[in-house]
């Protein structure tokens, strides 16, 4: 493993969660401003509204990004092990293993958590102006719905790329391979909460050792 895999490896999924999450702001900005430009304009005038508008989006991408690499904290270790080829406690691969394995379950939540707080202060700052229920409905309805769009985006993005990208699909990408030395994917697969990871099955017939039995 050279240096530019080593970093490839590290951060595609936060950079793909980050791309998802762009694409529901652009949804927001694009659509939602569009249709309430003018109340949106004038909403900007009070002081809440508009340090909420300066502050929230930043604030919402540094607490996603932080925590993502709190969360990855086991699988960075583990790569960076694997780059320097030293010894790896089985203590580390097993929760770099648990890690890898419900991070899309994990970052999507937390995708959805800031999504949900920018329903709820946004709806907040219209009532609080009392800008009429129709658009404080329109805010909480319109960030939720994002939400969810981005969600989907992000959960079917960060499957495809633990399937397609983290697998180890040749025998060059052999660090995932030892991380699941015994049991591999395939068993993994018929666990209820790993299935929407394994829908394809490629991942499983890539990563499955030679001793399991079909």
């Amino acid at each position: 493993m050279d240096k530019i895999k080593l970093i490839y490896l590290k951060n595609q999924m936060l950079v793909a969660n980050s791309m998802a999450n762009f694409l529901g702001v652009l949804l927001v900005k694009t659509l939602m401003l569009r249709i309430q430009e003018a109340f949106a304009t004038e909403i900007l005038d009070y002081p809440a509204a508009h340090w909420a508008g300066v502050f929230f989006s930043p604030f919402a991408f540094f607490f996603v990004t932080v925590m993502t690499l709190v969360y990855e904290k086991p699988i960075r270790r583990y790569l960076n092990a694997q780059f320097r080829r030293t010894s790896i406690p089985q203590d580390l691969k097993l929760k770099a293993r648990q890690r890898l394995l419900n991070e899309p379950f994990v970052l999507i939540a937390l995708d959805f958590s800031m999504w949900l707080l920018a329903a709820i202060v946004w709806s907040a700052i219209h009532w609080a102006y009392d800008s009429g229920i129709q658009l404080v409905q329109d805010s909480l309805y319109g960030n939720l719905t994002t939400g969810l769009i981005t969600v989907t985006v992000a959960f079917f993005l960060l499957e495809h790329l633990l399937q397609k990208r983290l697998a180890p699909l040749n025998k060059k990408s052999v660090w995932l391979s030892e991380m699941f030395p015994d049991m591999g994917f395939r068993r993994l697969c018929s666990w209820p909460p790993f299935v929407p990871l394994c829908g394809s099955g490629h991942l499983c017939r890539a990563a499955r050792p030679k001793s399991f039995p079909m």
